[in-house]
């Protein structure tokens, strides 16, 4: 019977560069699903957009989608594709652009909420992580849950909210002259200027209500810009349509 004998020194040496090249390979597979799996695909306001979070804004926008362009261009289900062109446009292509400009407003708040440091929760995974302690807590309720997308416009209109709140109490200040004349003007306009009498004592009144329309045009002028730059990067061919 042979005896076991050790490795020579050259057959040492290529069982470990045969172990080391079968991690790096396994490590590469591992990296490369994490980078198709989650890799941003686009960009809106300087914000990423994942491969997960864009997935999810087209499963909530896909059927309102066919639905358009079915009745746009006469179409039965059984005619429509997604790989098909309809007025120069694949009917994939159309969608990507509709969920991307549906998406600026909530890119623009989560960009400007972090840049003011109103929070650093604007990562997609951030959310998946809330969502998950949701369905947790409300497990009960079923199919009456909030989806995903429900949930993530929810946690949005919070930080919206927030963000207002700091835009008017350090970004866009209204004094009381400027709130005065912004109220004067509104009730001049109005066809019922006896609806603001119930508000007329108090100058706070006129403060916010000049600060709301002036952080509504803030937002407005922040969106029509980011529509002008939103890019589209190249991990958009891994989502699934």
């Amino acid at each position: 019977m042979e005896s076991n004998k050790p490795l020579s020194g050259v057959k040492l040496r290529i069982l470990i560069v045969g172990l080391v090249l079968l991690l790096a390979a396994v490590t590469l597979i591992i990296v490369w699903a994490t980078v198709v799996w989650d890799y941003p695909v686009a960009k809106i306001a300087g914000t990423n957009i994942s491969k997960q979070e864009m997935e999810m804004f087209v499963s909530a926008n896909k059927g309102y989608v066919q639905s358009e362009l079915m009745i746009k261009y006469s179409l039965d289900a059984s005619a429509f594709d997604w790989n098909a062109r309809y007025g120069g446009v694949t009917a994939k292509d159309y969608l990507v652009d509709y969920c991307l400009k549906n998406a600026v407003k909530t890119k623009v708040i989560q960009h400007y909420c972090k840049q003011y440091g109103v929070t650093e929760n604007i990562d997609f995974k951030h959310f998946q992580k809330l969502y998950e302690q949701y369905l947790n807590k409300n497990g009960e309720y079923g199919a009456n849950q909030m989806s995903l997308y429900s949930y993530y416009n929810s946690q949005t209109s919070q930080q919206k909210a927030l963000l207002e709140r700091h835009l008017q109490q350090n970004v866009i200040k209204i004094g009381e002259a400027e709130g005065r004349a912004y109220w004067q003007l509104m009730k001049e306009q109005s066809g019922n200027p006896d609806d603001f009498a119930p508000f007329e004592s108090d100058p706070q009144n006129w403060i916010n209500a000049a600060a709301s329309y002036a952080i509504e045009n803030w937002f407005a002028e922040k969106e029509q810009s980011a529509k002008t730059e939103i890019k589209i990067l190249s991990g958009m061919k891994f989502v699934k349509i």
